[in-house]
């Protein structure tokens, strides 16, 4: 749905490849996104809620480095997996680890475009 203005936007603006940038971990907020050129709409369904749960992989930290109770935003590695499935990327579907997943949907997207 997304693809061919995804596609364009890669291929015309280098700055857009700041968001695929093979970070599993973070929360974006949705505007890193949409101010780098991704399509507001797409943004817009993949925008969760994520809440801390204590844990020491679960909990968010705000951009002050204090604990956060939820954030609003784009977890990343759903970020990659959402172009990994537009761009038809499985390199990444053997992989634990979000980092490694998210890296490697990176690495094969930078691929399919001659990066």
């Amino acid at each position: 749905m997304y693809k061919e203005e995804i596609t364009e936007l890669l291929k015309t603006k280098p700055e857009a490849w700041k968001a695929i940038n093979g970070d599993g971990h973070g929360i974006y907020y949705p505007h890193f996104y949409t101010e780098l050129g991704f399509p507001v709409e797409f943004i817009e369904k993949i925008t969760t809620t994520e809440k801390s749960d204590g844990t020491y992989k679960g909990t968010i930290f705000g951009p002050d480095g204090n604990i956060v109770p939820e954030m609003v935003g784009v977890y990343s590695l759903y970020f990659h997996e959402s172009i990994a499935r537009m761009f038809e990327i499985t390199d990444h579907d053997h992989m634990n680890g979000r980092g490694f997943r998210a890296q490697a949907v990176r690495d094969a997207l930078r691929k399919q475009f001659g990066l």
